[in-house]
């Protein structure tokens, strides 16, 4: 019967420095010195992590004009500048009631550019918004329909590409 050998018991294992340096090239660490023991301060490759880590973040936050930048680009929460303020671009002129189940058509100058263009609705005073409908504005306007299904007051915002709002307000009977 066989009996199961513990590392400790091979041959290997009682080598001294000496010899292990002699069979194998090498010799193992002196664990008796304690920078050698917890091989130096930092680890093969963690300098290396560390500076490119720290490129990446120097070229999300410089030079902003360099092609490159903007796609290396990112935020850290907390840390990052606030978002910039809500501008109300106008409010909505023209039709202030209309009848229930009607269709409220909506058109008007949009800021320059293409984009999308966000009709929100809320009928508790603002509290709550919902998507009404989405359209695109081509050459500096745009045109969308709202399906009037409810009675009350129904606060309307516009919301353009450029992140400008238009706000209005019909009364639904």
């Amino acid at each position: 019967m066989q009996t199961a050998v513990g590392w400790r018991d091979r041959e290997y294992a009682k080598w001294t420095d000496e010899e292990r340096n002699r069979f194998l090239g090498s010799g193992m660490p002196n664990l008796s010195h304690p920078s050698r023991a917890r091989g130096g301060l930092i680890r093969p490759g963690a300098g290396l992590a560390i500076l490119v880590t720290a490129v990446l973040l120097a070229l999300g936050h410089f030079p902003t004009s360099h092609p490159i930048a903007p796609t290396l680009r990112f935020r850290i929460p907390g840390l990052s500048e606030a978002p910039p303020p809500i501008r109300t671009s106008g409010t909505i002129e023209g039709l202030t009631s209309a009848a229930l189940g009607s269709t409220l058509s909506l058109r008007g100058a949009a800021p320059k550019g293409n984009g999308p263009v966000t009709v929100e609705g809320s009928y508790d005073g603002g509290r709550t918004w919902q998507t009404l409908s989405t359209v695109d504005s081509n050459d500096g306007g745009y045109a969308a329909q709202v399906s009037l299904n409810r009675r009350g007051t129904l606060e309307i915002r516009i919301v353009f590409a450029d992140g400008s709002q238009a706000t209005g307000s019909v009364t639904v009977s």
